[in-house]
């Protein structure tokens, strides 16, 4: 609240809830109430503040959206957002809800930001060990496969469905210059052919975030309890 020029865009990545919420009625109307309480805390609290100068951008978590283990994943469905779309409508706040994964084009450069376990499912499927002489940190061969292979996530069909008629938002060619992978592994960074790929750690348990400078291509790590 008391930084100088606020940031131009935050982005929210999922689960939203600790739980897993069915799709029976009552859930729904859970989460719902949920999207609507902190909408508004955003509006009472920084009214004159972010809501006038950032932008506010919302993707699906793996246990947000009722459609099964498919890729992509659409965004939140409206009812689930009421309160946020009826203020975004009146002016109050600019708020976004995207698909995951998605992409942002800031200037010349491109973002693709993508909520998933992807770590962790890729090493319960993998076939081929990793050359452990090379690097022993798992996310640089989760960054050097998915770069190299060109998608976001290059598993088996009976791993990873996908919806093919929106597959191509997983490929990564040409290669973006950043990728936020929002993962439950701890935060790490790392730059693999001239491009960067993250992880901003798990917000929910350790209060971690990442802030991300463009006019430098600076990322870098941050933590709710350190004050900033």
């Amino acid at each position: 609240q008391n930084v100088p020029v606020p940031p131009t865009l935050f982005i929210f990545m999922g689960n939203f809830t600790k739980k897993k919420l069915g799709s029976n009625s009552k859930d729904m109307k859970y989460l719902g109430s949920l999207f609507d309480k902190l909408c508004d805390l955003l509006i009472n609290k920084y009214n004159n503040t972010l809501c006038k100068a950032s932008d506010f951008i919302f993707i699906p978590g793996p246990n947000d959206q009722l459609i099964g283990n498919l890729l992509p994943q659409p965004s939140l469905i409206p009812s689930l957002c009421k309160q946020f779309i009826y203020n975004s409508e009146n002016g109050k706040i600019a708020v976004h809800f995207q698909s995951n994964p998605f992409r942002i084009r800031f200037g010349t450069q491109e973002i693709v930001c993508f909520r998933q376990d992807l770590l962790q499912k890729m090493r319960r499927n993998c076939v081929i060990v990793p050359d452990l002489t090379q690097t022993k940190e798992p996310h640089q061969h989760l960054a050097k496969t998915i770069l190299d292979q060109s998608h976001l996530c290059p598993l088996p069909i009976q791993i990873c469905p996908l919806y093919w008629n929106y597959s191509h938002s997983l490929n990564l060619y040409p290669s973006p210059h950043l990728i936020v992978l929002g993962d439950t592994h701890d935060t790490y960074k790392y730059l693999y052919q001239d491009c960067q790929i993250t992880c901003p750690g798990n917000f929910s348990i350790s209060g971690d975030f990442i802030y991300y400078m463009p006019s430098k291509r600076h990322c870098d790590f941050s933590n709710v309890n350190a004050g900033h």
